[in-house]
């Protein structure tokens, strides 16, 4: 029953009905669906089959779970149909980071910009990121994606440096003299600040250049130094188009 399940597209489920006496159906995980069973059904001397009420029931019970729409099943279902719409991306030979906790395609990363050295140095020191607040320009605003990432990948273009960070805690609002107090260099106004802290991969380092990250936000936004947001598939699929392909 495996092998129908699994070779019938968009199955989730097989039975097999046959002339014994025993019913049994085996969930793959804890709900009806997906899963695996048998059902008696023959012939009986009061001339109503045997079997009939369990197999109904299981009909009864599969239509209910079907359409259910705070199901496991209903989730993944979900999923299995973002996971396979839209283009493939397979030929990006990006290597593995390990560093993720969900999958490529389901990270968002911010590439940040960090204006010079001395920005830089404040990151740093203080193992924050920051975001214009308020009706600047370039400024971000609650609810905005760009509050909602993991990873931030720091990009400074003076410098031609680049850095991967994790925010590890929920954005704060700081005033301005807030800022200063916590030596942020020359603030103008109000900042959103991360929490972050530097991850160390040598391999994804080096790939992830100041240019390579530089022309990636230009082609998102025609603003200069402006937060973008894109998944880490995104920024693989980059990297692995424009660096050399490893042997296999």
């Amino acid at each position: 029953m495996h092998a129908y399940r699994d070779a019938i597209r968009r199955s989730v489920g097989a039975y097999v009905v046959y002339p014994g006496t025993k019913h049994e159906v085996l969930y793959e995980y804890r709900e009806l669906l997906p899963g695996l069973g048998a059902f008696a059904l023959r012939p009986s001397h009061s001339g109503a089959p045997y079997g009939t009420d369990a197999l109904g029931r299981f009909l009864n019970d599969v239509m209910d779970h079907v359409s259910l729409q705070v199901s496991q099943h209903e989730r993944s279902r979900y999923w299995l149909r973002q996971a396979y719409s839209g283009s493939t991306t397979t030929d990006a030979a990006a290597p593995a980071a390990d560093f993720l906790s969900a999958p490529p395609a389901d990270t968002l990363v911010l590439l940040g910009f960090v204006r010079d050295e001395a920005h830089w140095r404040w990151i740093e020191s203080t193992h924050r990121y920051n975001l214009r607040a308020g009706d600047r320009r370039g400024a971000v605003e609650l609810g905005n994606k760009e509050l909602a990432c993991e990873l931030i990948v720091l990009s400074c273009p003076a410098l031609r440096k680049t850095a991967i960070t994790r925010v590890v805690s929920k954005p704060e609002i700081h005033t301005r003299e807030e800022m200063a107090k916590l030596d942020y260099p020359d603030p103008k106004g109000s900042y959103f600040c991360f929490a972050i802290e530097f991850l160390a991969d040598p391999e994804w380092s080096e790939l992830l250049s100041s240019p390579l990250i530089e022309r990636i936000r230009v082609e998102h936004s025609d603003t200069t130094g402006m937060p973008v947001v894109i998944t880490w598939q995104e920024l693989a699929v980059r990297v692995g188009r424009t660096s050399p392909r490893r042997p296999t």
